[in-house]
């Protein structure tokens, strides 16, 4: 029988299954993603077993009889002593953090906990968690207990909108080794006082959660570091496709048990109509890592075959997870590979390849003989979480739905699924969380990586480890993969040999103690930015009263930078010659960027900082030169002329179409930015345009939004504010300050205008001098914010037709957004 088995109450987590062709599958000269054609397979067995492990649910009332703040003996540094605060909420149950929950490491935290009587790890797949908040809370944690032991199963951002959403935490499989639980809770972080709302958890056994979707099906699973779109079947069972084998075909998948009860046998066979062959077996134990199974397929090249997965266990009911299983040619067709390499937080003004005094790039100087450099290239937002949806979907902040952080809207595809959908093997590999799961829902990727490294200065070394050991694994071509390193992102610890090229280690012992110093001053209340707003002022209360000089301070920030992107640029080189050695280079295409300039926009800003006299603090927009100019080298062997370097001015929002051309794909439906391939060969089609750079926040409470709309228009830069008239009976509340381009201030225009030929850096408005240009980018920024919230309603899911005005329509038009 053929199946698609698809739960309502899972389709944010299971991959839509696709029709296939008539006759059979194949895989001619690109990759065949077996877990996407479950429809088009003949599934035999798999039958869900009887008397499962029920799921556990609490409600409100049973949260308030059941919950309590967690007051044992176990103790971790990310808990405070106090116990929670607890308290019947608006039909929820709410858990609070003051002053009196202060950790040691300098957070307020709160945790609830309930007995669990002796549950094991191993039996149970995820918790639900049904919250929420208008505080602004760091994270929220799924904690499991025994005897004095605590650990931090999940972690997960909190989306502060005052609405309700529902948290999912997986179980990790190494919690199994505690042995019996006594306890299970949740808790949160926070920097300041606040509190969330539980309206219900619900604890779901891991076989309970896959019974419900039946059989077989696909869900995302993690195994230590990483995710896979996973197809499972229960034991005795057997997935049969019909394909026809590519020549130097082979089968490749991850291995994965759900429960560690029982051992699992995996089974490959191929039928061709005189026989059955099993030409690849593997026995699967461990619950905690992917295990690897792959089979050559090459002596069927060119036959139709049936090609089976299979899964055996003793007794019979046990459940085996393929992990994105994949079958692939040895050609891999002529389309390229392509690399997105993303430097998270590396300013262009930073590095030797644009013109830096130090010699921070020497790699990236060398490649740019064989590539293209975008000597003005800017970021469309400063911040990770605003910036990546941008450039992997070439659709604004404001387009993609400023301030709603919990999903991607459905009518905006990523560069991911571009590729993927057209037979890409894909992966992200990234040390910034915020450039995972919360940017793109992993949409599109047949592995993800979005963990901290082990050491964030040397994050790149680290991923691109990960990468080859997918390719080892997963040697299908055509292969895509996105990078997102945190070598230069605060903090800052670089590593041999480049520590100590710029700061000696006096100065960075000194540096270190400096830091502990000032984050006891930077909690305190009157000095806190997070409740002033005033990064740059606390920085300076905090160095005045510690009596440490700001730019000897400032300038060794700036030094521990440059001594990262010294290894960053080392690792590229390196990455690079691997390709060129296994004989891949000639065959790719790499483009290096950045999500933003420096600084990340946490900490105090080092560049803007060292400039003498200081701007005012209201000065400034996310156009400056420090914050939005990232590099932009584009290499493509065979394809563009290498040595170019271009004066135009570009965005990351043209980084989707461009790569989108040059692997020969049609462009997007709806996009808000243009290919680049024109402007890099020298041939029509290319338009110039002003960069566009927007970043908003939502008022969880009234609904409202504020931020910054910018553009950079040859000469003029300008940034205006967008920020609400607030009624006396609205409380609006202001959250993230770190995230804002500058100060709200009443009493500063709502647009500010630069000349960033003389002042890239935004340091001094030119207003008064040019009150034209002035009214001409209000009104101007104005149309621009509304033609975003038009694509906004063309792309977000919507129960009826979208109907624009022909007004609308026709401004999406002329701004190349629509055809």
């Amino acid at each position: 029988m053929r199946r698609c088995a698809v739960l309502l109450a899972f389709l944010p987590y299971i991959i839509g299954c696709e029709a296939g062709a008539e006759g059979s599958l194949t895989a001619d000269g690109a990759v065949l993603h077996l877990d996407e054609h479950l429809a088009d397979a003949t599934v035999v067995g798999s039958e869900v077993p009887a008397d499962l492990l029920q799921s556990v649910d609490w409600d409100d009332e049973d949260l308030l009889a059941e919950w309590g703040p967690y007051e044992g003996d176990g103790r971790a540094d990310w808990l405070a002593g106090e116990p929670a605060i607890v308290g019947p909420g608006n039909g929820a149950m709410r858990i609070s953090a003051d002053e009196r929950h202060r950790t040691g490491n300098g957070s307020l935290s709160a945790l609830i906990t309930t007995p669990v009587d002796g549950w094991l790890a191993a039996d149970w797949s995820h918790v639900l968690v049904r919250a929420r908040t208008s505080d602004p809370l760091n994270g929220m944690g799924f904690v499991v207990g025994r005897a004095s032991t605590i650990r931090l199963a999940r972690g997960a951002p909190v989306i502060t909108d005052g609405q309700v959403h529902t948290y999912r935490f997986e179980v990790p499989r190494r919690l199994s080794r505690l042995g019996p639980l006594e306890w299970i809770g949740i808790g949160f972080l926070t920097d300041v006082p606040g509190s969330l709302e539980i309206l219900s958890v619900s604890a779901v056994p891991v076989r309970a959660a896959y019974a419900e979707i039946g059989g077989t099906g696909v869900l995302p699973e993690w195994r230590g570091l990483y995710r896979r779109p996973t197809m499972f079947a229960h034991a005795p069972g057997r997935i049969e496709y019909r394909l026809r084998v590519p020549h130097g075909g082979r089968f490749d998948a991850s291995l994965a048990l759900p429960v560690p009860d029982q051992p699992i046998t995996f089974g490959v066979t191929v039928s061709d109509g005189t026989g059955e062959e099993l030409i690849a077996e593997a026995v699967v134990r461990d619950v905690e890592t992917w295990a690897q199974l792959s089979a050559d397929l090459a002596p069927w090249a060119d036959q139709k075959v049936t090609l089976a997965l299979e899964i055996t266990s003793d007794p019979a009911g046990g459940i085996g997870l393929w992990g994105a299983p994949t079958v692939s040619g040895g050609g891999g067709g002529d389309r390229p590979n392509v690399i997105l390499y993303v430097i998270d937080g590396g300013g262009a003004d930073f590095m030797s390849l644009y013109d830096y005094a130090r010699r921070t790039t020497p790699n990236l100087e060398r490649l740019a003989a064989e590539g293209v450099v975008f000597e003005y290239a800017h970021s469309n937002s400063a911040w990770t979480r605003s910036s990546t949806p941008s450039f992997l979907t070439s659709l604004h902040h404001s387009a993609l739905g400023a301030g709603n952080w919990d999903s991607l809207p459905s009518g905006a595809i990523t560069m991911a699924e571009h590729l993927h959908r057209q037979a890409y093997q894909t992966a992200l590999f990234t040390s910034n969380h915020w450039s995972g799961i919360p940017s793109t829902g992993g949409r599109g990727l047949d592995v993800l990586r979005e963990r901290w490294a082990e050491e964030n200065s040397a994050s790149s070394a680290e991923l691109h480890n990960d990468f080859w050991n997918w390719r080892d694994a997963f040697p299908g071509r055509p292969w895509f993969v996105h990078f997102q390193t945190t070598d230069v992102h605060e903090p800052h610890f670089p590593v041999a040999p480049f520590a100590g090229l710029f700061v000696t280690p006096d100065r960075r012992r000194s540096f270190e103690t400096w830091w502990e110093d000032l984050w006891e001053v930077l909690w305190r209340d009157d000095v806190n930015y997070m409740k002033t707003g005033d990064v740059s002022g606390a920085f300076h209360t905090a160095l005045s009263e510690l009596e440490i000089d700001p730019r000897t301070f400032f300038s060794t920030q700036r030094d521990l930078y440059d001594e990262t992107m010294a290894h960053q640029d080392h690792q590229i080189g390196r990455l690079v010659d691997r390709l060129k050695a296994r004989g891949e280079w000639d065959n790719t295409i790499l483009i290096v960027t950045a999500d933003h300039g420096h600084p990340a926009g946490s900490y105090s800003r080092f560049g803007r900082e060292l400039i003498d006299p200081p701007p005012e603090k209201w000065e400034g927009a996310m156009l400056d030169s420090y914050r939005s100019r990232v590099p932009l080298l584009i290499v493509a062997p065979g394809r563009l002329e290498g040595g170019r370097r271009i004066l135009e001015r570009v965005s990351l929002i043209d980084l989707l179409p461009t790569v989108l051309e040059l692997v020969g794909l049609p462009p997007p439906e709806i996009m808000q930015g243009q290919s680049l391939v024109p402007l890099m060969t020298g041939t029509e089609g290319w338009e110039p345009r002003p960069v566009i750079l927007e970043q908003y926040q939502k008022d969880p409470q009234s609904g409202l939004e504020w931020g910054h709309i910018e553009v950079i228009d040859g000469r003029w830069g300008a940034s205006l504010e967008i920020y609400p008239d607030i009624p006396d009976s609205v409380e609006f509340r202001p959250d993230g300050p770190q995230r804002a381009a500058r100060l709200h201030d009443p009493d500063v225009p709502r647009l500010l205008l630069y000349d960033v030929l003389e002042d890239p850096l935004a340091t001094r408005n030119v207003n008064d001098e040019h009150p034209d240009q002035v009214a001409k980018y209000t009104e101007f920024l104005e149309r621009q914010r509304a033609a975003h919230e038009s694509v906004r309603q063309l792309i977000a899911p919507s129960e009826g037709q979208v109907e624009l005005t022909a007004e609308q329509l026709e401004t999406l038009r002329s701004l190349g957004y629509i055809q």
